[in-house]
């Protein structure tokens, strides 16, 4: 399922925690890894350095062998995977899309936010919404297990509305629960934001409540097809609450939805839900393209 992973770090110790959950997602797949680390000029030009700041004599090629010298210090040799490291300059949302698209990446994997940043970074988020490939996004307050990660990822939560993006992420969230031997806990959400006609069988929300229910009960029968423990539930509510309610409820170990719903605009890259559910999670989230 997952050949070769991507993991992007700057150094900081929220993305070397990402980088440390995405090893052992590596292992657990057995899949090769590309490290990567970007330096962006911007960031480090001497222009923008106050007179007095020491990283004033530093040269761009000083800051990139610093980095290579940091991404070889990542990774544990326990894990017996064949690992490439690089660092690019440039922007470094471009430089990982870029990467993930030159490599044949099948996921990659990165924090939620890099070095100086106090809420969820730019940089992920501009990853997930460009990026066609499936992207892990690791928040800092989510350590990776001290053990075997095949262990430990009991829960998946899914997020379905009968688009196709939703549907890429279903098939994503069966591929891992297969893996880890996970119970899939399948949510369609009918948005009482927009929807808020009366709930009776013929009204609107009744209609979306019964495609839902046909959804979600397919999808679960699906899964046990596959050997993969799964439930299903039909909620009222704003999406991203009810998701982030969901995965909180079972206690799940990650979150897999679309970057896009039903809902999103066609010129919209990343959809609000899943921009509020990346902002808040306290898990891993997967998110599919």
């Amino acid at each position: 399922m997952y050949d070769r992973i991507l993991l992007a770090s700057d150094g900081s110790p929220e993305a070397t925690n990402a980088v440390e959950y995405g090893f052992k997602l590596a292992a657990a797949f057995d899949a090769d890894v590309d490290l990567l680390s970007v330096v962006d000029p911007e960031v480090w030009s001497v222009d923008r350095l106050p007179d007095d700041d020491p990283r004033g004599d530093t040269t761009l090629e000083d800051v990139e062998a610093d980095a290579l010298e940091k991404l070889g210090e990542l990774g544990d040799s326990s894990f017996d995977l064949v690992v490439q490291r690089e660092v690019r300059r440039g922007t470094p949302f471009r430089e990982i899309v870029a990467q993930a698209e030159n490599r044949d990446v099948d996921l990659v994997v990165l924090g939620s936010r890099g070095a100086g940043g106090s809420g969820f970074g730019s940089t992920s988020e501009r990853v997930v919404a460009w990026t066609s490939t499936p992207t892990v996004v690791v928040p800092p307050i989510h350590r990776p297990p001290s053990g075997d990660l095949l262990e430990t990822v009991d829960d998946v939560v899914v997020a379905l509305d009968g688009s196709d993006t939703a549907d890429h992420a279903g098939e994503h969230a069966l591929g891992v629960a297969e893996r880890f031997g996970s119970t899939l806990h399948a949510i369609y959400v009918v948005n009482s934001a927009v929807h808020e006609l009366k709930d009776s069988p013929r009204s609107i929300v009744g209609m979306l409540k019964k495609g839902g229910r046909t959804t979600v009960e397919e999808y679960a029968e699906e899964a046990v097809s596959r050997e993969v423990s799964a439930n299903a539930s039909v909620v009222d509510g704003r999406p991203a609450e009810e998701i982030l309610a969901r995965v909180t409820e079972v206690d799940a170990d990650v979150a897999v939805l679309g970057t896009r719903g039903k809902g999103a605009a066609d010129d919209t890259l990343l959809g609000s839900t899943t921009r509020r559910v990346l902002h808040r999670a306290e898990v891993p989230v997967l998110s599919v393209s």
